[in-house]
């Protein structure tokens, strides 16, 4: 063990009131009176890391911010008239130098006194003028102590006995004794917590806020999409059985159908497929040979902005948008319906509405933190095809085959202050990057995402729509029911009471 420094002593002082020395003889048992020059060991607090010292001989006085760690060895400088607490100088071991302690806590003995021999090893040699002195040090300490901003007052149900029989105030966060300086959470005033706890509750409470504003603006679109009828529902893919039969074909199994040429009569008939490649949804056929007899092309749609409203935000509630369809009827049909739910979905996806379907891929937003781009910026997306043709199988089969992609184009204000599309679209303009990861990635999201497929579905139908018209097999379909299939469509359809639709904002923070 390290050697014991020798006590330090002070110059005799004046015997004052409020306390005394024993006079009980050295190496009595501290259970009775102990005496000026007594050593004692520290042996309670073992399970708390010492006992408390407080700066004066009351319970209630100030308590030291360390404790009298247990196997400390101290001498006895003075007492109380009761003898239950005294004051010490520290000889050997950890914690403050002087301070008062109680003798007991609980009944059981916090200090004890040791031999004669391990005070004559420790040669300590002490005069009672020195100890007077030492105490009144002690006294000019106390006096001298720096008062906390906030005291902590007693709350008799958030407090618990100590050692010393002391009743400490405790957090009502954690449970812990609280120092000299809390806070207060509650109206009441009456609850004190640490910093820390503090700190903790704050961030709590800021957590709390932020996920029931969350709630009331989840729950505020879902009423808004019910509403406007915005999202896709598998329930809303048409059924290939009734309209294969219209067409001659009654042995449709799983839903799907296909289109074989018959080389020698030149007539197409509907029979059913096992391969999803060669499947063609009928009624999306249906309305595609329908748009393309009287319109010559393909069903169009696009989300614009109405006639003189500017956005103020890209979270304006307010901000509206208008479904264009081409044609005007299409809006009552199937497929309608789908370019419709496709191309709001996209512009929900690349503004960070949803989590994306594939692993590592980005929305518009995220390009544009890692740019650390904060100019304000305009851009339209759409989806397109990128290369379609219809191959005939050894079995007479048609199969159209396609791809597609989403493209994107930089908007700027015109003179007259409307958007128009930028003369050049910068390459890492972030939705034009958006755009491309979504191209590359559009196969493995048509798998994913039902309405993505669907679109796909209808593409196919376009495109064997425009090889049935515009090729020689024109007169294949001049048989009544494929002529009075695509009239029941276009007769069926019903112009939808409700073309505007809100734009597509992010949910910001999800």
């Amino acid at each position: 063990s390290s050697p014991v420094p020798p006590p330090r002593r002070a110059a005799p002082a004046q015997r004052r009131g409020g306390w005394r020395l024993g006079a009980a003889p050295a190496g009595r048992s501290p259970g009775g009176m102990v005496a000026a020059g007594d050593v004692l060991e520290v042996i309670g607090g073992s399970d708390k890391g010492g006992i408390i010292v407080r700066s004066g001989q009351d319970t209630s006085s100030q308590a030291a911010p360390d404790r009298l760690a247990t196997g400390a060895l101290v001498q006895v400088i003075g007492s109380d008239d009761a003898g239950c607490r005294l004051m010490y100088r520290l000889l050997y071991g950890e914690g403050p130098q002087e301070g008062w302690v109680s003798l007991k806590a609980k009944g059981k003995d916090l200090l004890a006194s040791v031999g004669a021999q391990l005070k004559q090893d420790l040669g300590i040699e002490i005069a009672e003028e020195s100890l007077i002195a030492q105490r009144d040090e002690i006294s000019v300490l106390k006096q001298d102590l720096p008062v906390k901003a906030l005291k902590v007052a007693l709350d008799e149900s958030n407090s618990e006995e100590d050692l010393d029989e002391d009743q400490v105030q405790l957090c009502t966060q954690c449970r812990l004794p609280l120092g000299e300086q809390a806070y207060t959470v509650g109206n009441g005033g009456k609850r004190f917590v640490h910093g820390e706890c503090m700190a903790q509750l704050m961030l709590h409470n800021l957590k709390e806020k932020e996920t029931a504003r969350r709630r009331l603006e989840a729950q505020r679109k879902a009423e808004q999409r019910a509403e406007f009828r915005i999202g896709w529902s598998v329930q809303r893919i048409p059924c290939n059985i009734s309209t294969a039969e219209v067409l001659g074909c009654n042995n449709v199994q799983q839903h799907m159908c296909g289109l074989v040429l018959n080389e020698g009569t030149q007539m197409i008939s509907v029979v059913a497929a096992q391969d999803p490649a060669s499947a063609i949804n009928l009624e999306y056929l249906a309305v595609a040979l329908a748009v393309r007899r009287q319109e010559g092309r393909e069903p169009r749609f696009s989300l614009d902005p109405l006639e003189g409203q500017s956005p103020s935000g890209i979270d304006d509630e307010s901000l509206m948008q208008f479904k264009r369809f081409e044609p005007r009827w299409l809006a009552g049909t199937a497929v309608g319906e789908v370019l419709f739910q496709a191309d709001y979905y996209l512009k929900e996806l690349s503004m960070g509405e949803y989590h994306q379907p594939v692993i590592g891929m980005k929305s518009c937003f995220d390009f544009s933190t890692d740019e650390a781009c904060d100019k304000p910026w305009s851009a339209r997306e759409w989806f397109f095809v990128r290369k379609a043709e219809v191959q005939l199988s050894d079995d007479d089969r048609l199969v159209p085959c396609l791809s597609m992609g989403v493209e994107a184009r930089e908007q700027v204000r015109g003179p007259d202050g409307s958007l128009e599309d930028a003369r050049i679209t910068r390459p890492d303009h972030p939705l034009v990057k958006y755009a491309d990861e979504f191209t590359r990635n559009f196969d493995l999201i048509a798998e994913r995402k039902s309405v993505i497929s669907q679109l796909r579905e209808v593409a196919k139908a376009s495109v064997v729509a425009k090889f049935l018209l515009d090729g020689p097999l024109l007169d294949a379909l001049a048989d009544d029911a494929w002529l009075g299939l695509a009239s029941e469509v276009h007769r069926q359809a019903v112009v939808a009471p409700m073309l505007l639709t809100p734009a597509a904002v992010p949910l910001l923070g999800c």
